[in-house]
């Protein structure tokens, strides 16, 4: 009769798609009647299925060469297909990057640096400004200042908020000391173990850190009472004034030069090397180097004399 036929082998009868000679497809039901349905049907379309990535180290991050095409995601598989190591869960686009050779966040950049900025656009978020210090420019040429030339008792400092690792770090800035021989009191570069990064305390040789725990490299430009000169490099332990010297060097030039010098703070896991103007001035071993993490900070002090300071074109990255 009309309206039937000889074959009774279609499973839904309402629907003129699905029948035995129907494709399979993803939609939750068994389009060509053989009894499975979507993926546990061997004869799928996989061009209605959707891509999943491997997770195999289970940081819901997936590996984009190792895929698979199903209608609902499978077990140990992901939508993501952002890792760059699947067999390490630390390393994902949410990782954290630390000096280790590794692209620890997945950004295409291995130990990229921390903080990488010239000061030359808009006040940097990541910096916080304290005591005497702000940003400013020269022209076009943005500066972080530290201390005036006009001004005595200053008290300055400039901190990265974001603590780093403190086993392994590169600090590096170029930095102006002024042109008064006869100024005060230099320029610090310290890691310290503190979490306030508004901190700013005493001026002159506690360079606003006083109070502080960690340590610092101080390019000092001002004899005070047992200062090997008025233009030495020194590496101390932070705590109260006056801080503990750990190493001295006096080979560095001359600072206040009106000249901008180039400063660079290696930290090696203990092992600290300083660099002025591309030469190492001083190397020295901290016995029970203890900090796991650190805030960098830049520190200027004047006294009963003063001096134009500032720091400009910071990195803090992986030595």
């Amino acid at each position: 009769p009309s309206g039937t036929v000889s074959d009774d082998t279609d499973c839904n009868d309402g629907d003129a798609v699905v029948n035995p000679g129907a494709t399979e497809v993803c939609d939750l039901q068994d389009n060509d009647c053989d009894g499975d349905i979507d993926d546990d049907d061997a004869t799928l379309d996989t061009a209605t299925a959707l891509t999943f990535y491997a997770d195999d180290d289970g940081d819901n991050y997936g590996d984009p060469t190792n895929t698979t095409l199903a209608c609902v995601r499978p077990s140990g598989y992901v939508t993501s297909a952002t890792d760059c190591d699947d067999t390490d869960r630390t390393v994902n686009p949410l990782g954290t990057e630390v000096c280790n050779l590794v692209d620890d966040d997945c950004n295409g950049t291995v130990d990229d640096p921390a903080f990488d900025d010239s000061l030359d656009g808009a006040t940097p978020s990541r910096l916080s400004f304290n005591g005497d210090a702000y940003h400013t420019f020269y022209g076009s040429d943005g500066y972080a200042h530290l201390t005036s030339g006009a001004n005595t008792y200053e008290s300055s400092t400039v901190i990265f908020k974001d603590p780093v690792p403190a086993n392994s770090f590169l600090v590096a800035a170029e930095a102006y000391f002024g042109s008064s021989t006869s100024g005060a009191d230099g320029i610090a570069i310290a890691f310290t173990d503190g979490v306030d990064s508004t901190w700013v305390n005493g001026s002159g040789d506690a360079f606003g850190l006083d109070g502080l725990s960690g340590y610092a490299v101080v390019f000092d430009t001002y004899q005070n009472g047992s200062d090997p000169s008025g233009n030495f490099v020194a590496l101390v332990q932070l705590g109260s004034v006056p801080y503990t010297v750990l190493a001295t060097s006096t080979t560095i030039p001359t600072l206040e030069d009106d000249a901008t010098h180039d400063l660079e703070v290696h930290m090696d896991g203990g092992d600290v090397e300083v660099f002025v103007d591309g030469t190492s001035h001083l190397t020295h071993t901290i016995t029970g180097y203890f900090m796991t993490e650190a805030l960098i900070a830049f520190g200027g002090g004047t006294g009963g004399a003063a001096n134009y300071q500032n720091v400009d074109d910071i990195y803090i990255g992986c030595e």
